[in-house]
């Protein structure tokens, strides 16, 4: 008889190698630049099987295993890709509904969520930020600078 709560699935193992974890991850990150949601991407292999939860815990557990980059710009290219697909429904002689569109794209990335003033503080701050990063290499390279001279 098996144990409770699905305890001993070898289906459920961790991700013990780095084969693993980049296998799992790839799979991941390709699902979302394909511009579909996280919430719907799983992993199945005969060594392992992972829910979207599993992989975002792992993700932030083990961040060295698991580039924050590589997450990043699939999240543009899924984007990227309903944004072409806005695109070319405007451009199509078909009869469309922009405003489905317009819906799935404020349900699916937050669109009109930030209101303008919340937009120009979080603009603001970010370039406040860049300004004290840029400061601070800067002095640092004056620094260097003198020292070698």
């Amino acid at each position: 008889m098996g144990a409770p709560g699905g305890w001993g699935n070898k289906l459920a193992k961790k991700l013990t190698t780095q084969e693993l974890k980049d296998r799992a991850y790839d799979s991941f990150c390709k699902h979302i630049a394909e511009g579909k949601s996280i919430q719907t991407w799983y992993y199945e292999s005969p060594d392992l099987t992972l829910s979207y939860k599993s992989m975002l815990n792992y993700i932030a557990n083990e961040p060295e295993a698991f580039p924050a980059i590589k997450k990043e710009i699939a999240h543009s290219k899924g984007q990227e890709v309903w944004e072409e697909k806005g695109e070319n429904m405007l451009a199509s002689e078909r009869k469309t509904q922009p405003a489905i569109y317009q819906m799935f794209m404020r349900n699916k990335f937050g669109w009109d969520k930030e209101s303008t003033a919340d937009r120009e503080q979080r603009l603001q701050h970010e370039q406040s930020m860049l300004e004290k990063v840029y400061n601070s290499l800067h002095d640092s390279y004056k620094a260097q600078q003198a020292k070698q001279q």
